[in-house]
């Protein structure tokens, strides 16, 4: 039927078809923007746009014109075809005169208010390209910024704070600039008391170049008929912590730090005098918008709350003056839940969320205020599976689970150890500014029995503080502290006649594990930015530390007692550090479609002499995560071929150091389905350890760009906007060590032959994108 759909579109004689836009810019230097984002932006304003292909090969404007050929024929699937077609982009001169106006009042806008745009036509067989030239001109800038303002108060505070201005000297007189300054002077006259000050008293820029001097000026005006604006004084707070607008109950009322409570019984939900530290007004103060959003914010991270609404009303005896009243409604106090969870697995990378498909059950009971404080209990019971490749493998779990997972979470910031603290005074030294946390703090205790099939089984009981401290919109730290965890493993014996012939793995296997730390344990970074219109960049940084108060006792013991006092039998204190990076590219085409870039390494060192880093803390690579080509914990270390000797797919590769690079183009097909094209590289290592004597897996400065494997795939997804379900092909195509004739490259000199792609593919079914 597609191969049917080659109608050629029939055009009058002075038609054709609009084959391409292209933009040429003339004369533009700029150190601070690039000619590419410039043109990337001005190709958005196009009013007539090229056909698109339907899966790269299919010409949309083709099945449009099979489809109304054969209107009055019945076409198998026609809703799909409909779906894809396109009407002929037959060129329209119209169009390009309203593209060629797009154009200037954009670049009028960014400062260009000389730039001139001409188009030209060319045309070939019935195809046409449209050439775009843009000539800038000089692109203005201000050399000085004048705030005309009648009301001097406004002036003042204005002038106070013109170091946070985003129009400055030096700064391009565009349009986009003026409106985020505008979001500004409006967000800081908020929180001055003027409640009522909107972006539509700030005028338009007034622009004035005598002398040949760009003199700017920024006019606010004042409301009709009144010469100043109002500044409001907050008035009374009323909270109604049990309000339900069904029901019209006499209250009893209490009043704690100038905040009057009206309760309907004397039972009460959450006490009082917690609701009254949370609210950040103050009767007398000057009205401030973003204490009025922190209320709102630090209420509804309480969760016990169904509807919460803050009301504004000027007081009818005090004009100048806001009274706010606080509507509560209660939510059920416990909650009850099971369920069956796809994505759930325990064997997590320190960035990545997820890494085999998994399936478990859970049951959780929670209590959304305990004690009346507002704090959060939860008790969890979780089992799961971890789903093997079945597309290669005979034996389909891989893995298996059970957790047991209870935490407190008390509904203000407590910094137990004074690690926060620290983090700010340093984060100080650099220039960085860290906010006070808005955020709860919750008490870990846990319980996990794991189950690798044919590897090894562990029984771990952990423990720890954490936060999660949100810094601004786009940017969070997680944070744990207090933390105390014994591991105890043990090894099948199948996996122990691999471990016999490697002692550096042996050794990562050893009896019982403490993992210790008390100021800090994790720590996670993450930060999103928009570089450009259609450019946006991630970063994700992950710290771990275990053992730093052991090593510190351990020394001091040794200086005074001659001995390590965790020094056990049969015990073995973790000590050790662990950093993990992952940077994040993304471009955004119009057309929908991604191409995405990751850059990803990570590095864990043993304290002073102590052993080998921990198995479960080491780092892996393959599976539908990473390095797509190879099997979840395939490749590696190094130029290491030791999964050779796995059993039913059992892979246990692992080292102390990770380099990955990953690129991939994401692409819409059809209604929810999409598709992907990418390539991955990178591997593994081991760090150098004098005590332990291994010849293959060692990072060596010189041999490690040898040691490098790539593979290349195809992939297809399903979108549910909730979640994706994800098929992807990965397929080798270099090695990380060579072959008998010393060739790396699998296809150096041997032919593609189906045989060999199959031989050398991992296909892989995951829940949600790999990055």
């Amino acid at each position: 039927m597609l191969s049917s759909c080659t109608t050629q579109i029939k055009l009058d004689q002075n038609q054709s078809l609009l084959a391409k836009n292209k933009i040429t810019l003339k004369k533009y230097k700029d150190e601070k923007n690039n000619s590419l984002d410039l043109i990337n932006e001005l190709s958005s304003l196009y009013k007539q746009k090229p056909n698109r292909n339907w899966l790269l090969i299919f010409d949309r404007e083709k099945i449009y014109a099979y489809l109304d050929k054969n209107k009055e024929k019945k076409i198998r699937a026609r809703k799909t075809l409909e779906k894809q077609a396109e009407p002929p982009a037959i060129l329209d001169t119209g169009l390009i005169r309203l593209t060629r106006l797009n154009m200037y009042n954009y670049m009028f806008n960014k400062g260009f208010f000389d730039v001139s745009i001409e188009s030209k036509i060319r045309t070939k067989k019935n195809h046409s390209t449209v050439q775009y030239t843009v000539n800038p001109g000089r692109q203005f800038s201000i050399d000085s910024l004048i705030y005309v303002v009648d009301d001097m108060e406004i002036l003042n505070i204005l002038n106070a704070h013109k170091n946070e201005a985003i129009l400055t000297k030096g700064s391009y007189i565009d349009n986009f600039l003026f409106q985020t300054e505008k979001s500004r002077i409006t967000e800081l006259l908020n929180n001055h008391g003027y409640a009522e000050f909107a972006p539509v008293y700030i005028q338009s820029l007034d622009l004035d170049t005598l002398q040949r001097k760009n003199i700017v000026r920024l006019k606010i005006n004042n409301p009709d008929k009144v010469n100043t604006h109002k500044k409001y004084t907050i008035g009374e707070i009323n909270v109604f912590p049990d309000f339900n607008s069904l029901e019209k109950k006499t209250t009893q009322e209490e009043i704690i730090d100038g905040v009057k409570f009206h309760n309907t019984s004397s039972q009460f939900y959450i006490k009082n005098k917690i609701i009254s530290d949370i609210i950040q007004l103050t009767p007398g103060s000057y009205y401030r918008k973003s204490s009025l959003d922190s209320t709102y914010s630090r209420i509804s991270k309480l969760e016990f709350y169904k509807f919460i609404n803050i009301e504004s009303k000027i007081d009818t005896s005090l004009f100048n003056t806001l009274n706010h009243n606080i509507y509560l409604t209660p939510n059920y106090k416990w909650l009850l839940d099971r369920g069956i969870d796809f994505n759930s697995t325990f064997l997590k990378s320190s960035i990545a969320n997820s890494t085999l498909l998994g399936v478990s059950a859970f049951f959780l009971v929670r209590n959304r205020n305990l004690w009346h404080s507002g704090a959060i209990f939860e008790s969890k019971i979780e089992a799961g599976a971890e789903l093997s490749n079945f597309f290669r493998q005979s034996q389909i779990i891989n893995s298996t689970n059970i957790n047991f997972s209870n935490s407190l979470q008390l509904p203000n910031f407590r910094d137990l150890t004074g690690t926060y603290k620290l983090i700010r005074k340093t984060s100080q030294l650099l220039g960085l500014k860290l906010p006070d946390p808005i955020c709860k703090t919750s008490l870990n205790l846990g319980f996990e029995y794991v189950v690798l099939n044919n590897l090894f089984k562990y029984k771990s009981f952990n423990n720890n503080v954490s936060y999660k401290i949100p810094i601004s919109k786009n940017q969070n730290i997680n944070l744990s502290t207090i933390n105390f965890s014994l591991y105890f493993p043990s090894v099948e014996p199948e996996f122990q006649k691999i471990l016999d012939n490697n002692r550096f793995l042996e050794n990562s296997f050893s009896p019982t594990r403490i993992f210790t730390s008390v100021f800090f344990n994790n720590f996670q970074y993450y930060s999103t930015k928009k570089i450009n219109t259609s450019w946006t960049s991630t970063k994700l940084a992950f710290l771990e530390a275990n053992g730093i108060e052991a090593s510190i006792l351990d020394g001091l013991s040794q200086l005074t007692l001659n001995k390590k006092i965790t020094s056990k039998d049969g015990v073995l204190f973790s000590k050790f550090f662990k950093i993990e990076m992952d940077h994040r590219w993304e471009k955004r085409f119009p057309d929908r479609n991604n191409l995405i870039f990751r850059l990803n390494y990570g590095l864990a060192v043993p304290f002073l002499k102590s052993n080998p880093i921990p198995y479960i803390r080491q780092f892996f690579l393959g599976g539908p995560q990473s390095m797509r080509g190879w099997q979840l914990r395939e490749l590696g270390p190094g130029a290491n071929n030791q999964s050779a000797t796995a059993t039913n797919g059992n892979y246990f590769s692992s080292g102390d150091i990770k380099l990955e690079i990953n690129a991939e183009y994401r692409f819409k097909i059809y209604w929810k389905f999409e598709g992907a094209i990418f390539t991955d590289i990178g591997n593994l290592w081991q760090m150098p350890n004098p005590a332990i004597t291994i010849t293959t897996g060692i990072f060596d400065v010189k041999e490690f760009y040898k040691q490098i494997a790539a593979s290349s795939g195809l992939g297809l997804r399903l979108n549910f906007d909730y979640f994706l379900v994800r098929l992807d092909l990965g397929m080798k195509w270099r090695n990380p060590f060579p072959d008998e004739e010393g060739n790396y490259g699998i296809y150096t000199k041997n032919l593609i032959t189906w045989d060999r792609i199959i031989e050398n593919n991992a296909v892989h079914l995951a829940l949600n994108y790999p990055f």
